[in-house]
């Protein structure tokens, strides 16, 4: 396997060119406004953490296949984590790594993926802000959401303001938090 460089380090590969750092994407950032950056700019701008890094992944390739992604796929199940600038709520059972917007900026870069579908975190209860940050940042033509939805708190308008941003599904978590929200009481 050949080992090629990248703007966070090496990831193993065989026959094939990742999309150049050329490929410019717009971001909405709340201090600066729209900005358009490549992803080495992204890279350089946020470091990948190092609990978790582009640089220790591996892709395996068996019989010289070409791992990218077909024109318009999706990334269908992806969490962002980046307990540093949005911590987690204190009751979680766990530490989350970090896994922020930038490295999967990279990472999906890398294997050609042009859409994501974010899924918000139970080491994010249900403070949404993360997730619809990082749905702004990518921009509403390349990602949609899931929500955490606290069925006790969350009112229908919250939806309707979901689904403006992006959210197409929600789902309850009622073993994390301990709830004993009767079935019946969900459905409506």
């Amino acid at each position: 396997m050949q080992s090629r460089g990248n703007p966070v380090g090496n990831i193993t590969q065989r026959s094939f060119t990742p999309r150049t750092d050329k490929k410019r994407f717009r971001v909405n950032s709340p201090l600066e406004g729209d900005i358009n950056i490549s992803i080495a700019d992204a890279a350089a701008m946020n470091p990948p953490s190092p609990h978790l890094s582009i640089a220790k992944r591996a892709i395996n390739v068996s019989c010289g296949a070409d791992p990218r992604m077909p024109p318009g796929a999706w990334d269908s199940h992806l969490h962002i984590m980046d307990p540093v600038r949005y911590p987690p709520v204190e009751t979680i059972p766990y530490k989350p790594t970090v896994h922020n917007l930038w490295e999967n900026a990279i990472f999906e870069n890398s294997i050609g993926c042009d859409h994501v579908f974010f899924v918000q975190t139970a080491t994010h209860g249900y403070d949404m802000t993360l997730m619809l940050d990082s749905m702004r940042a990518v921009g509403n033509e390349r990602a949609l959401g899931l929500a955490l939805f606290d069925p006790n708190t969350t009112s229908h308008e919250h939806i309707r303001r979901w689904d403006s941003e992006g959210v197409r599904a929600v789902r309850v978590n009622l073993v994390t938090y301990g709830d004993d929200t009767p079935i019946d009481e969900l459905k409506s």
